[in-house]
């Protein structure tokens, strides 16, 4: 059916028609799920003009949804009632993303995705009547009720409005159930990886410990800080994540680069580099099993998780990045002064440390002696797991010893992103092997950028 609609369309020897020809058959080709390919085809003159290129299905969509309401909007240009076009153009856009939300909201009483006339004409969106169900996206069926011209464009604006709204995003991920389309639209767009994401409000905190906490380090001076919101990872990240990275990227690690990485020998009683070892391997420096492909990735240098932010915000056209270090003891805390975000003390029922080196004279607890999964253990009040333990986590900041010192000095400061320069990255929280003192919530660690090893590992942040 294709083949003979491109013969009719652009014929078989006309050579001026080649290129259309050619990129019409690529719009087809990267949407092989698509449900309501004769609208594509009855369209198809959209992506033939230009000469942007389409690789997934909801760039496709958007390249119809888009041209059709131009088309629209062109039709009226000349009518008294609507001099702007350009305004009429939006009019319609935002109509149609308000009846898809609407939808969405009531799809439990009305699963037909649809509205009475009077539901239609109700939406307010500065549009005529006639312009709501004449004009709009939306087709009137046999029972007289208003819908959009395919099931498939109602999705196409609830992953639209996924993409702009994290807060929608997140709702809309916890219940993809029978709209298969919206969720394409989504996974296209890695939209599905905001569900792992908390949004941290931001708001003042007293930042560091005071002198008379346990362990208290001298970097670790007491200074108000304030956030703006944020977005934090429930999770670090973990091997499978950082699989697919590799995968989809011609990008080596530091440890593949070098072929070594640095790994605690329980018999030496010491910390070596050990050849050949890299994030495909665990604590002792062997190949991790299937099954531990749910724990934090490790072997990872600051280089390491800045690469795979970039990676992951050009694959989806969203900011991503490591949390500043102030922002990594705020989402750490969850409004918690003390040690700990469990409290003055942290047990190893709450979180991976060796239990042999308890904090502040507490009881002792079990070692383990390796990573465990990222859900692991109850998350602290704000949703986030594994804050302290089981692996350290890069931060976005240069190390400075005096930095905190030049914040008191400046009273509250805002969004603080550390030194301007330096010679080491942040670390923060503790793993697997450490005491349970380095878990707190205040304590700093630091090393060189392309320093790794079997306790290093790293979370993100989102940026909307």
């Amino acid at each position: 059916m294709r083949r003979g609609f491109f013969i009719k369309k652009y014929g078989i020897v006309r050579f001026w028609n080649r290129r259309k020809k050619q990129v019409a058959k690529e719009v087809v080709k990267n949407s092989p799920k698509l449900v309501v390919r004769p609208m594509l085809l009855s369209y198809i003159d959209v992506f033939v003009k230009g000469e942007a290129k389409y690789s997934n299905t909801y760039q496709i969509y958007e390249a119809l949804v888009n041209g059709w309401i131009e088309r629209e909007g062109t039709k009226r240009e000349k009518e008294q009632e609507n001099k702007d076009a350009a305004e009429f153009k939006l009019k319609l856009k935002d109509y149609s993303s308000k009846v898809a939300l609407l939808l969405y909201e009531r799809r439990k009483e009305a699963p037909s995705y649809s509205l009475s006339r009077d539901e239609a004409t109700d939406i307010d969106a500065g549009l005529k009547d006639y312009q709501i169900t004449g004009q709009s996206l939306l087709t009137r069926d046999a029972a007289h009720q208003w819908k959009f011209a395919h099931r498939s464009i109602l999705e196409f604006f609830l992953a639209k409005e996924a993409l702009e709204n994290p807060e929608f995003a997140q709702k809309l991920a916890r219940d993809l159930t029978g709209l298969n389309m919206a969720k394409q639209f989504c996974d296209e767009n890695g939209v599905l990886l905001l569900l792992n994401f908390v949004l941290m409000k931001g708001g003042i905190f007293t930042m560091g410990s005071p002198d008379t906490e346990p362990e208290h380090q001298s970097d670790e001076a007491q200074h108000e800080v304030k956030l703006s919101d944020f977005y934090m990872s429930k999770y670090a990240v973990t091997v499978g994540d950082f699989r697919r990275f590799l995968e989809d990227s011609v990008y080596r690690t530091d440890a593949e680069k070098e072929n070594k990485s640095r790994i605690w020998s329980e018999q030496e009683q010491t910390w070596k580099d050990m050849a050949g070892v890299n994030w495909r391997h665990g604590v002792s420096g062997k190949l991790r099993e299937l099954d531990d492909y749910n724990h934090p990735v490790i072997h990872v240098s600051w280089n390491d998780a800045d690469a795979y932010c970039q990676w992951l915000s050009k694959k989806s056209g969203k900011l991503y990045r490591l949390p500043t270090e102030a922002q990594w003891e705020y989402a750490c805390r969850a409004g918690e002064p003390k040690p700990f975000n469990t409290g003055d003390n942290l047990t190893t029922a709450q979180a991976n440390y060796d239990g042999n080196h308890p904090y502040n004279g507490h009881d002792k607890g079990e070692y383990r002696q390796k990573t465990v999964p990222v859900d692991h253990f109850l998350p602290n009040a704000w949703g986030l797991y594994n804050m302290h333990g089981n692996v350290w986590e890069w931060c976005r900041d240069w190390y400075g010893d005096k930095f905190y010192d030049e914040c008191i000095a400046k009273g509250v400061v805002e969004n603080p992103e550390g030194p301007v320069t330096g010679s080491d990255r942040v670390l923060r929280g503790g793993s697997w092997d450490d005491d349970a003192e380095a878990c707190r919530s205040a304590y700093r660690f630091w090393s060189t950028s392309d320093f790794r090893g079997s306790g290093v590992g790293f979370r993100l942040v989102f940026v909307p």
